[in-house]
């Protein structure tokens, strides 16, 4: 067996040493270099046959430009009340995403299979109104770009109807609030069992909070399950939990009046951090 292969391997490099040396523009090693991979030619990727500059701008993402005149034409046409995402609170309006809208499929292939005119790059926006009479999500189309001139709104097109301001997801104010309302105003009602359990200090940092979904069970909910977990370094605080979880209803626009609908502790439900507070003095925690 050892004396065919080597046969096999001598007769395969005189075969290529006779049709030509390395490099040269016969024989296998035409594009190789000896005892190298071979090597695919360099080229720009516009001269690749099957790249097509023009019609993949077509489904391109929004670009920086584009981002920007969108949200200046959204905060032209929608007032002085928009306020900027990462600082808006339920009760504000603000803008939380913005893409691209893909363009019709009968538009894109008329302009990619018969050369007809591109449609136009619209974008979609969602936008959240907590400070309208009844608050609500609502996406809307702005175009043509890069120089806007129109919106759309295609809520009730795209959804069958208005969609409920609970729906929306969370966002970074709210979750800020969140953690506020737990750390300072909820869990000093329960300092000595979480002292006892998991050496908890009022204003300290060795305990986090993790969300979890989906908030709530019927329709009209907007109620969350928050776990608390040691503060460790590094990503990976799910892993130690505390063993108490708290139902947080932040369905009013005021975070002042958000609750504490239950309490789960160590397998355990109560109906308040209080009373869990309570039955642990009461030693029967």
């Amino acid at each position: 067996m050892f004396i065919f292969i080597f046969l096999s391997l001598w007769t395969l490099q005189v075969m290529g040493r006779e049709e030509g040396p390395a490099g040269s523009e016969t024989g296998v090693g035409k594009q190789c270099h000896h005892n190298l991979p071979p090597y695919c030619p360099s080229g720009s990727p516009s001269a690749q046959p099957w790249t097509q500059p023009n019609q993949s701008q077509l489904f391109a993402d929004l670009s920086r430009e584009e981002l920007t005149a969108v949200m200046s034409f959204l905060s032209q046409k929608l007032g002085p009340g928009l306020v900027d995402g990462r600082q808006a609170r339920p009760s504000d309006n603000c803008v939380f995403s913005v893409e691209l809208q893909l363009p019709p499929k009968t538009a894109a292939l008329a302009h990619l299979d018969r050369g007809s005119p591109p449609p136009a790059r619209e974008a979609l926006a969602i936008v959240f109104f907590g400070g309208q009479p009844q608050p609500n999500v609502t996406e809307l189309v702005v175009g043509p770009l890069p120089q806007p001139s129109y919106m759309r709104d295609v809520t009730v097109e795209r959804h069958g109807g208005p969609l409920p301001y609970y729906r929306r997801p969370l966002i970074l104010r709210e979750s800020l609030d969140i953690d506020q309302m737990i750390f300072d105003r909820e869990l000093p009602q329960a300092a000595g069992v979480l002292q006892h359990c998991c050496s908890y200090k009022q204003g300290g940092q060795n305990l986090v909070i993790l969300t979890t979904a989906p908030r709530g069970v019927q329709s009209g909910d907007r109620t969350t399950w928050f776990g608390l977990y040691y503060n460790i370094s590094g990503f990976g605080v799910y892993l130690h939990p505390v063993g108490l979880e708290l139902l947080v209803d932040h369905k009013a626009l005021d975070p002042a009046q958000w609750t504490i609908q239950k309490v789960f502790f160590q397998g355990r439900y109560y109906e308040s951090l209080a009373q869990l507070e309570e039955q642990f003095e009461a030693g029967q925690v």
